[in-house]
């Protein structure tokens, strides 16, 4: 890489790892960002969002205690004065009083100030000394996608000024160029959706409707080297983003509503074609995009995909959870939540906010597993020792964990050629020390964003909050998570006929018990 520093390489590094999106769901990012933090609790501070005191006080116990570490916040001494410029108890965060018009003020000034902060703090050293190279990566992404760009866009601008970029630059550079590209106002572009069915227009044609010719047309004067092609009109949008993948995302979110809209309202459907064309841009996007990864592979690998034996409610919460891998974002967010209280809340319980404890447990107990099965698989395609021996030849992946673990316990150094890798065995080395305070803090980080599931799922069910600021981001972060931890329920309910209850009540008690004992024992919480 031409970055200048090891810190900054591996920051650069695992945002590039990050926003790939073929990264598996244990090494992406979950957690959002500072200044989205301070939005969400504006908007829950409007009596017209409905928000609960819980969501409230959550979400300020939350930005307080970012605001006091996070470098973006300013330097230390600025942090800890925010720490009394927050109130003290949420209710008095209600617009328009004076401590909502405070937590604005603060809110925009620390969007336009993050990226500078930032880069300040890493010149002086401050950022290197108080955070891992892993917190600093999650931080920045966070801020980025929050802030509306999107992961191929940051991948793509990283790539470039990272691998082919003849500049050498250190990571406080590449935060001024970012800042500076943010600062400008986002682009205006227009968008060609190709229709791939002939619909009949009114008279006179609505706004933003082209026939065949007027189509043509277009393509001619805003697509270079535009050649021919099939269609039957089209629709052109005008949407507002930072980058041109950015405003593809928006263009899918527009064209899925008027499909659904034509699908309910009309008595002929409205068929797009499979691509679409950015004004300046020669080459189009697809118009399905790619879809969210969420996978749940217990289901084929306890070879139940063409049995009809399913219990009822693991077959419901699997119809509830078909839009979160492309689906509409109401949809998507509403249904996930379904399907996780529909398996893991029970009789008893006093509140709805507690299933999203119970699939972050069962979540972060499967968190160790997959990360060192990945290590080992991948010491073993490098290696031609013993432990790869061991290794291929283990009956289960749990076995396989096992053994990456005590290799590593016991000094033995992992084959690891890939940076993903090395940089996976740096996250997990604290799980040899305390294993019990590793899968906790594993556990407390992804109750973070299942709980911002919740309260998204609460937006939009209570207070209609289809615009809500948190929307997009929180669907994009926990769709992988929402599969993995309903892939671990659907393993246990198949393979051993216990129920979602049960396992969350079984991974409460063991990750209990893992306190004091060896490392290798985190592989055995779930079963």
């Amino acid at each position: 890489m031409a970055i200048t520093g090891a810190y900054d390489e591996q920051v650069v590094q695992r945002m590039l790892e990050m926003c790939h999106p073929a990264t598996p769901w244990w090494r992406r990012l979950w957690q959002p960002g500072t200044a989205l933090l301070a939005r969400e609790l504006l908007e829950a501070g409007d009596p017209a969002m409905s928000a609960s005191d819980h969501a409230r006080d959550t979400l300020l116990a939350q930005l307080r205690e970012r605001a006091m570490r996070d470098p973006g916040c300013g330097p230390a001494r600025q942090r800890s004065a925010t720490g009394k410029l927050l109130p003290a108890k949420s209710a008095s965060i209600i617009r328009p009083g004076h401590s909502w018009f405070v937590l604005e003020q603060y809110t925009d000034a620390l969007r336009a100030r993050y990226l500078t902060n930032w880069a300040s703090e890493l010149r002086k050293g401050a950022a290197v000394s108080g955070l891992s190279a892993e917190a600093t990566s999650r931080l920045l992404l966070a801020h980025l996608l929050d802030e509306g760009c999107s992961e191929k866009f940051v991948h793509r601008w990283l790539t470039y000024h990272a691998r082919h970029d003849s500049t050498r630059y250190q990571l406080a550079d590449l935060l001024d160029l970012l800042a500076a590209r943010l600062s400008q106002p986002a682009a205006t572009i227009e968008v060609l959706v190709p229709l791939a069915a002939e619909v009949v227009l009114p008279r006179p044609v609505p706004a933003g409707w082209l026939t065949a010719i007027q189509a043509r047309r277009w393509r001619a004067a805003n697509i270079p080297g535009a050649s021919p092609m099939r269609q039957h009109g089209a629709l052109v949008l005008t949407v507002t983003a930072h980058d041109i993948y950015a405003a593809a995302d928006l263009a899918r979110d527009r064209v899925s509503a008027l499909v659904n809209k034509f699908s309910l309202g009309a008595r002929r459907e409205l068929i797009a074609g499979n691509e679409m064309w950015l004004k300046g841009v020669p080459k189009p996007e697809p118009l399905n995009g790619s879809i969210r990864r969420v996978e749940i592979r217990s289901i084929e690998r306890r070879e139940q995909l063409w049995s009809h034996r399913i219990p009822r409610n693991l077959e419901a919460a699997l119809e509830l959870m078909a839009p979160l891998k492309r689906g509409p974002i109401p949809a998507a967010i509403t249904g996930a939540w379904a399907a996780i209280e529909g398996l893991l809340i029970g009789p008893g319980d006093q509140g709805k906010h507690i299933a999203a404890e119970r699939i972050a447990l069962i979540t972060g107990c499967a968190f160790v597993r997959a990360e060192m099965t990945s290590l080992a698989w991948a010491h073993q395609r490098a290696a031609s020792d013993q432990l790869s021996a061991d290794i291929r030849d283990a009956a289960t992946n749990k076995e396989r964990a096992r053994l990456a673990i005590h290799a590593a316990s016991s000094g033995h150094l992992l084959a690891l050629p890939r940076e993903e890798d090395r940089n996976g065995l740096v996250r997990i080395r604290s799980l040899i020390q305390d294993p019990y305070e590793f899968v906790n803090s594993v556990t407390k980080c992804l109750d973070m964003t299942f709980a911002a599931l919740y309260r998204q799922r609460n937006a939009l069910a209570h207070a209609g909050g289809t615009d809500a600021v948190a929307l997009h981001s929180t669907l994009s972060r926990t769709a992988p998570l929402v599969a993995a931890g309903i892939d671990r329920i659907a393993d246990a309910v198949l393979k051993e006929g216990i129920s979602p209850l049960e396992l969350a009540a079984r991974a409460k008690l063991r990750l209990d018990e893992l306190r004091g004992r060896h490392a290798a024992n985190a592989v055995d919480l779930l079963s």
